[in-house]
């Protein structure tokens, strides 16, 4: 399935993500039975509203959230405040702060997929302290940019092009105008083929030092958006080298932060499930998350099927917010920086299933990085860093010649007196003869 997303002036935008293995878990509690806790997908608007979800949401606790959130809180500083989360999704309706609704984004929500995205981005506690947004103190930007019919421009079903290239002309728009909350973030999770007019538009919101984050995109199934041009072999595997960078939009555009899922530690052969893909920039676990429904209570992504680089894209754009709250007058390179070089990977040599890495939120916020204003971390060489041991350098003895001579007259003295007691017998005894 697909996923979509968007959000503060000054901002994130996030596309899809792909599934990659991440470290054990044995430090989480142990996942729920999805059978005793409540689904997202079955909850529709008029779905009574009963007890809220009851799971840790494990995806979260694994990028190290609570910890981070903490962090901030101890700093007086709400994960997420003074800034803002553009969703260009489906809708929002329930469990976030929204400062305002794009004015041209249509119907009402057709969907729960822009309710989740906002929720897991910046969604409110619930009423038990349970965690549900990575960036709660972020106010969310509403952009609804689907139709209820298929666009026939080739996106996603229910995207409609037109008006996301609309939505994300409005969010540079409010960014200039600088009405409302700095916009940290923008999260489009919709994939698709290169298209001018929002190749234009993405660079028109990075002009403005928004993170646009990106999801990379699910392996399509039989039927499905671009399933006829990812090659694969007789028993329906990847070809070596695979690498869809060019068909995964807009993650694969230069400057946007590319976002992949990944699978709760799990060993087996991801490539069948994910987009392999250079537009990979980091991943995060989804399976498992909590968020809201279109009823407004909490739920749980549960399922393989929510390994999903959607839900992906919009835990990043949380981690974006509460990055730029924790270092407001950092660029969004130098943002970007600080989650490549913190999560778990190596960023020099990513990789096309996971990036740099699983995002780590909380080195992100706490590690003493100094990226310049372009993003660029210099580390210090080897060299510099480890040298070899080296004997101390003698110091200079003047008395060194003055020693020298006392030790020679010291020496020849002392011959000179044996040499006196040795022959004094032989003296003595000549001149008795």
């Amino acid at each position: 399935m697909t996923c979509r997303a968007a959000a503060r002036l000054a901002a994130l935008l996030v596309a899809g993500a792909a599934l990659v293995p991440v470290a054990p878990l044995s430090t989480l509690p142990a996942a729920a039975d999805p059978a005793d806790d409540l689904v997202c997908l079955g909850l529709e608007p008029d779905t009574e509203v009963g007890a809220e979800a009851e799971s840790v949401s494990r995806p979260l606790v694994q990028v190290q959230v609570p910890a981070a959130q903490r962090l901030l809180e101890r700093r007086g500083t709400q994960p997420g405040e003074d800034w803002a989360i553009a969703v260009l999704d489906s809708g929002v309706v329930h469990g976030v702060d929204v400062e305002a609704v794009y004015p041209g984004g249509g119907a009402p929500p057709v969907d729960y997929h822009g309710t989740v995205v906002a929720n897991l981005a910046a969604g409110a506690p619930r009423p038990d302290g349970g965690l549900v947004g990575v960036a709660p103190g972020a106010r969310v930007l509403d952009i609804r940019v689907f139709d209820e019919q298929e666009d026939p421009s080739g996106a996603p079903p229910g995207v409609n092009m037109d008006r996301l290239i609309e939505g994300l002309e409005w969010v540079v728009a409010r960014a200039r105008s600088g009405e409302g909350t700095r916009i940290a973030v923008a999260v489009v999770a919709h994939w698709m083929e290169r298209d001018a007019d929002l190749r234009r538009a993405i660079d028109k919101v990075l002009a403005e030092d928004i993170v646009v984050v990106a999801a990379t995109g699910n392996r399509p199934g039989e039927g499905e958006r671009n399933y006829d041009k990812i090659e694969v072999d007789e028993a329906g595997r990847p070809l070596p080298g695979e690498d869809v960078a060019d068909l995964v939009q807009p993650a694969g555009y230069p400057g946007v932060l590319g976002v992949g899922a990944t699978a709760d530690g799990s060993t087996a052969d991801l490539r069948a499930a994910v987009l392999q893909s250079s537009a990979i920039d980091v991943v995060v676990p989804t399976a498992g998350a909590v968020s809201r429904g279109l009823n407004g209570q909490s739920c749980v992504l549960a399922g393989d099927e929510n390994v999903a680089t959607s839900w992906a894209a919009a835990e990043v754009a949380g981690v974006v917010a509460m990055l730029r709250s924790a270092h407001p007058d950092e660029t969004r390179q130098q943002i970007e920086a600080r989650l490549l070089h913190t999560a778990n990977g190596v960023a020099d040599r990513p990789s096309v299933l996971t990036g740099a890495g699983v995002v780590q939120s909380l080195e992100a916020i706490a590690r003493p990085l100094s990226p310049a204003p372009d993003g660029t971390v210099v580390a210090p060489s080897p060299a510099a860093e480890i040298r070899p041991a080296t004997a101390p350098a003698p110091r200079t003895d003047v008395l060194v010649e003055p020693r020298r001579r006392a030790v020679w007259a010291g020496l020849i003295g002392g011959g000179v007196v044996l040499l006196a007691v040795v022959l004094r017998p032989l003296l003595a005894r000549r001149r008795g003869a």
